[in-house]
Formats: structure tokens, sequence, C-alpha cells
């Protein structure tokens, strides 16, 4: 059997050893030796295998692959929807498996389906996680509205998530991820169905944020389009 510090290009060898010795212990995501198996049988086929990476506040990290590569799984597996067959996961120093409800406070999620109310508008939309996430009520007015300033949807504050376009949509979903500014933020697929013009924008968008908050984003895609402009954006 291979051993996990064997296998890979020596990229990946030197981040799994800087993670499994303890040199990354001041990022804000930090997962070491993943491993999913749907399967209870020790022959079936893994979803994720022995995956170690560590990000930084300020970072951006792109999860590239094509459909069933695992990368939303591994998301999932960070949030607690799915639960590690082996390995660790922190995110903001809070174990994912013992501090779920630490984790939860400095956790944004933009799911890669629009999870929207058709009837309310994106202002409503913010005010409901902006409470959920726990934002003063003195507070909340100035947080969506920085929200909405962050992803260019002033102009649509009031108008109903039914009434968005595809791009609105997925910038809306991106606002809901950041309400409360949390450290570390997952972007799964954002720019799914979208037209390469829109797409170029929300790259934008995304950088924005960013920097201004110096938070730490993961995102998926299994489109090469972005990463030429990636590379001079980031």
């Amino acid at each position: 059997m291979t051993s996990t510090s064997s296998y890979g290009d020596s990229d990946v060898i030197s981040e799994r050893d800087r993670i499994t010795s303890g040199n990354a212990s001041s990022s804000a995501l930090i997962i070491s030796l993943a491993r999913k198996r749907f399967s209870s049988s020790p022959t079936s086929k893994l979803a994720i295998r022995d995956i170690s990476l560590a990000v930084r506040a300020g970072e951006i990290l792109a999860l590239l692959g094509p459909n069933g590569a695992g990368k939303t799984t591994l998301v999932n597996c960070v949030l607690g929807l799915y639960k590690l067959t082996s390995g660790t996961a922190s995110i903001n120093g809070f174990d994912i498996a013992r501090e779920q409800d630490q984790v939860y406070r400095y956790v944004g999620v933009c799911p890669q389906h629009e999870i929207l109310w058709g009837d309310l508008t994106c202002e409503e939309h913010l005010l409901f996680y902006a409470r959920l996430k726990g934002v003063e009520r003195r507070e909340e007015g100035e947080v969506v509205g920085q929200c909405l300033e962050q992803v260019e949807l002033v102009g649509e504050r009031r108008k109903l998530a039914k009434q968005l376009s595809g791009g609105q949509k997925r910038r809306l979903s991106i606002a809901i991820a950041l309400v409360a500014r949390p450290a570390v933020v997952f972007l799964d697929e954002p720019t799914t169905g979208l037209d390469p013009n829109v797409k170029r924008s929300l790259w934008r968008v995304i950088k924005k944020v960013k920097e201004m908050h110096n938070m730490c984003i993961v995102l998926t895609t299994h489109s090469m389009y972005p990463f030429p402009f990636w590379r001079m954006a980031c």
C-alpha cells in the first residue's frame, strides 16, 4: 500500500509535509490527510484521497477538476455535512468535528445551486441571514448595505429574487456568503451557467471582496477559462 507521504508531485508532497509537521497552524483553513469513502467496504472507491492543504487569510484557493472529481464533497466534509472517513480539518482554529458551533460563526457558503426565495428582495435575503449569523440589530442595515455594494447590487436591493438575472442571482448568493464577514468563504462553482462577460465580472467582485476584508476564499470550478485572468488578479 502506498504511504500518504510518498505519492503526488513535489508541490503536493511539500504541502502535505508542511501541514502534518504543524507548520501551517496559523492558517485560516487547514485540511490534513482528509479521506472520504461513502461505503464501509475498504475496497470501495475513495471520493477524497488524503487531501492536505492550508489557506491563509487574504488568499484565494481554486479547486479545479471535472464533475465528479470530489470538489464539492471536500467542501461538504469541511462544512460538516459529511463526516470524514479519516483526517482532520479546522476553520479559524476550530476543529470541524468537535467545535461545529464555533466553526459556523466563521464560515460563509455560496452553494452550487441557488437557494433563494423568489418573493423576497435582495435586501430581505441579506437581513434574514444577517440575523441568522447574529449581527447586531443596530448594525444590520450597514452590514446589508456593504454586502450589496460589494457585489454591485445596490440598484437591485428592492428587486424580488425571481426578477433577477442569472448573474444577479449569483451575486446575491455570494453576498449571502459574505454576511457577517466570515473568516473563510466557500464558493461552489460560482460562475456555472453564466456567459463569459458575467463570469469575468464575478471574478472581479470576488477579488475585490478578498482584498477588502482579508478573507480566505475557497472556490471550486471545472472551467479553465478564468485562470489566465486569475493569475493576474491574485
